[in-house]
């Protein structure tokens, strides 16, 4: 009466749920629930991402304000730091002792370093990127949560 069992279902798309959903509510009485797989945050994900962030902004700080060539390295480091967003914004709604190993360690040494990025890079033609303003809210909302 109380059991629960686990029973994982291969071949099946996540818009398929409902449809099973329903179907073994209805003929069986089973309910199911979708598994959610946790993101695993890793420091050394972490550190590699954060390292192709911080080249890209050297490179895009080290040339020359107007050019076609600092644009190009602007659209680089967006790639970079959609990638990073998405990361942080996964880990933020994941396990917070996850976020708290990664980025409490070393005197918060990992969000620093980012912030210290979004801080100083000097971008011209990105500035307003809904990518950078989502980085920088992800970089506050990890800070709050430390």
């Amino acid at each position: 009466e109380d059991q629960t069992e686990v029973l994982a279902l291969d071949g099946f798309g996540a818009e398929d749920f409902d449809a099973l959903w329903r179907y073994f509510e209805q003929t069986c009485g089973v309910y199911l629930k979708k598994h959610r797989p946790v993101a695993a945050l890793s420091e050394a994900d972490f550190d590699g991402a954060m390292k192709n962030i911080e080249d890209g902004a050297d490179r895009v700080d080290e040339t020359a304000s107007g050019t076609v060539q600092k644009k190009a390295r602007e659209a680089d480091l967006m790639q970079k730091v959609e990638a990073v967003r998405d990361g942080l914004d996964q880990a933020v709604s994941g396990d917070k002792q996850a976020l708290s190993r990664v980025f409490a360690a070393n005197g918060c040494e990992r969000i620093g370093r980012l912030r210290l990025v979004v801080d100083t890079v000097q971008l011209e033609v990105f500035h307003t990127d809904p990518r950078w303003k989502h980085l920088l809210s992800k970089c506050a909302t990890v800070e709050a949560v430390l």
